[in-house]
């Protein structure tokens, strides 16, 4: 059980107090105590925090009483580990009871810093910075407290050593996304996986990749490419990097609109803050604006808490409706992208492929040698089978300038001869062959593209 996260760095003697205060103690809902975690400590965790970062602290962690209201409110919050160079031993106890895992390591929780990410492998004790790569060890935790943290908790686990595993609350699917609630990544999750999900919203898309290829998440939604402003590079770079399978897609159809905080007039606007796709998709609507700052952000929808939380008075954000109405905000102007036929393609991914049954898709990456013909020899193995090629993307070779990786799309699914055999075929002529995977291929969702389903 691999975990990641970034890390919230606090001293000595954390005591029980600090971490859910006294006044809070009447409440029972994990989520209400979570909204009020460390409150008086740091009052930006509650907010701030996301689902798999990590608590590093001092020594004697958790002291004070022996209530488990503390261990709740974090594990509530999304922490997924705490490092510390040690803990209150009836801390410890209530927090492995309830399946939060913590690691007694004083070297790590030394040398890391906040904001940083570590990597930790519970069933070995290894600790990773992924920012210093400084590598520390703490004590790996015996095989059946692995089995009872991954349960959830003494309860779950000793319901399923007795064969009594509460069948009226199955775990609920957790599916990631870059971005706030509100974001069209969150949109995307909905409608691939519906609303009985948990959605679990991370700052950047490489905490995406991470919480699923660790374990944290079981499918991760990010996007991939846009219609008018194209590919998201990023996306296609970390696909290689990553281990990870493409198991479904979604097209999005798009409606940008331009929010402020309530009262505030469109000519009072003098910033507009949106992710920079987002602005590309509006630049004709934005030069309609005179004397506006453009100021890129990392999320849409995180544009738009962003001005409320800060009261901007003289600011605006591109975003969605739903981010308008998650935020109590005001809509200045509708429709504010500069085409309509605005959609962009989000992937589903995954540790473990799938087997597709009906209208598929199939995705790779490859490279050639640099000589004359050779692209074209790789793309015959296609056409000579008329499969259809449904995206083709060249992407920089690291280490070799002027040398490139080819990601491509294709309809059909390898359970299909045609198909394999092409893939086959490719693998014999390649210098290099990897296949992200075989997936239901999206439904047609915008008028006048009758041929094809993309």
């Amino acid at each position: 059980m691999t975990l990641s996260g970034k890390v919230w760095k606090y001293g000595d003697n954390v005591d029980t107090d600090v971490i859910i205060p006294a006044r809070y103690l009447n409440v029972s809902d994990p989520k209400e105590l979570a909204r009020h975690c460390l409150e008086d400590l740091d009052r930006s965790f509650a907010s701030g925090v996301h689902p798999g970062d990590i608590i590093v602290a001092g020594a004697n962690f958790g002291c004070g009483s022996s209530r488990e209201h503390a261990p709740l409110a974090i594990k509530a919050a999304g922490v997924s580990c705490i490092v510390a160079e040690s803990f209150a031993r009836i801390f410890y106890r209530n927090a492995i009871n309830i399946g939060l895992p913590i690691l007694e390591c004083p070297a790590a929780a030394a040398a890391t810093a906040a904001g940083q990410v570590l990597e930790i492998e519970l069933s070995t004790g290894r600790i990773r910075n992924l920012d210093t790569g400084e590598t520390f060890q703490a004590t790996a935790y015996p095989p059946f407290m692995l089995e009872l943290i991954e349960a959830g908790g003494l309860v779950e686990y000793t319901r399923r050593k007795l064969g009594i595993a509460d069948p009226e609350q199955p775990a609920r699917t957790r599916v990631s996304f870059q971005g706030e609630r509100g974001a069209y990544s969150e949109a995307a999750a909905l409608a691939l996986y519906g609303d009985g999900i948990e959605l679990v919203p991370l700052p950047s898309f490489e905490e995406v990749f991470r919480s699923v290829q660790s374990g944290t998440c079981q499918f991760g939604v990010v996007p991939i490419e846009n219609s008018l402003a194209g590919s998201i590079h990023r996306n296609y770079d970390l696909l290689l990097q990553h281990d990870l399978y493409i198991v479904g897609e979604v097209n999005v159809r798009i409606v940008h609109h331009l929010i402020a905080n309530r009262g505030v007039r469109l000519e009072d606007v003098r910033r507009i803050y949106s992710h920079p796709q987002a602005l590309a998709q509006c630049e004709g609507s934005l030069a309609a604006l005179p004397g506006v700052e453009i100021v890129p952000t990392y999320d849409t929808a995180g544009s738009v808490k962003l001005i409320k939380e800060q009261d901007l008075r003289d600011a605006a954000a591109i975003a969605s409706k739903r981010a308008a109405e998650l935020y109590d905000m005001e809509i200045l102007r509708s429709h504010f992208e500069d085409i309509a036929e605005n959609y962009t393609r989000f992937l589903a991914l995954s540790r473990t492929p799938v087997v597709p049954t009906g209208p598929s898709k199939t995705s790779l990456v490859f490279a050639s040698k640099n000589v004359p013909g050779s692209l074209f020899k790789m793309l015959s193995v296609f056409a000579l089978r008329d499969i259809d090629l449904t995206k083709i993307e060249s992407r920089p070779l690291k280490g070799k300038p002027w040398e490139y990786l080819f990601y491509l799309d294709f309809a059909g699914s390898l359970q299909e001869e045609p198909c394999r055999r092409a893939v086959e075929h490719l693998g014999e002529i390649a210098s290099f062959l990897r296949v992200f995977g075989s997936y239901p291929r999206a439904p047609q969702t915008w008028p006048g593209n009758n041929h094809r389903s993309t």
